[in-house]
């Protein structure tokens, strides 16, 4: 038998009609990144989300003091992409009051998940490359597309000339560990953070769902950093 499993791109959605139980989180994300078998139940529930909510409420305590206020509430998040990832991403955020733009190369498919997300939720036209994109007026700039990674990794989908120094540039790709929308975000002086952060959290929280026990969190961080760099 097994305990559980880690479910990834691009079956988060599709495995959720195999699966006894959703959780009401996963339910309303609708997508399903982990499986835990409880006595021969499966039960889908979605971690990627605090993934996502936890690396970006790190960050901003650790800027108390500065113009970034300590919490996501009311912050203007532009989020890149509008698949399973994403569905996480803008659940999490919005979860934690902040206001969120949702830019999609295909707008139907951006508008159809604002409007599952409901209240506080816009969207915008994420065009080619991108090169026309304006991000001055958002906080935080959150990508769950796969660009940067495998034959993509050379590409970036937000242009060096939309980064600020005053954003908050969230990678959700962590293979490469620095992609070029992070290299990008660096060079201009904005805030990144690391794909790494948001598989370390998840990973986090299914180890508490697969063990019930509280997880070795420096254990776990110190083997991916070896993986990873």
């Amino acid at each position: 038998g097994f305990r559980g499993l880690t479910c990834t791109i691009p079956h988060k959605i599709a495995v959720m009609k195999y699966l006894d139980e959703i959780d009401p989180i996963a339910a309303k994300i609708g997508a399903v990144n982990t499986v835990v078998n409880d006595n021969g139940i499966l039960k889908g529930y979605n971690t990627d989300w605090l993934g996502v909510v936890v690396p970006l409420e790190n960050i901003l305590m650790k800027n108390v003091g500065t113009s970034l206020d300590l919490s996501l509430r009311n912050k203007r998040v532009a989020l890149i992409g509008a698949g399973g990832a994403a569905r996480a991403c803008g659940y999490g955020v919005i979860e934690k009051g902040a206001t969120l733009t949702i830019f999609n190369r295909t707008v139907e498919k951006a508008e159809r998940l604002a409007e599952e997300f409901g209240k506080n939720v816009g969207t915008g036209k994420y065009v080619g490359t991108g090169r026309d994109l304006s991000l001055h007026e958002y906080d935080i700039i959150l990508n769950a597309t796969n660009i940067g990674m495998g034959d993509l990794i050379n590409e970036t989908p937000v242009p060096k000339s939309a980064i600020c120094e005053h954003h908050i540039v969230f990678d959700v790709v962590y293979s490469p560990y620095e992609t070029q929308l992070l290299t990008d975000a660096k060079a201009v002086g904005a805030t990144i953070i690391h794909g790494t952060e948001m598989l370390l959290h998840q990973g986090i929280a299914q180890f508490e769902l697969y063990t019930g026990k509280k997880a070795p969190e420096q254990v776990m961080r110190k083997a991916l950093e070896q993986k990873s760099k």
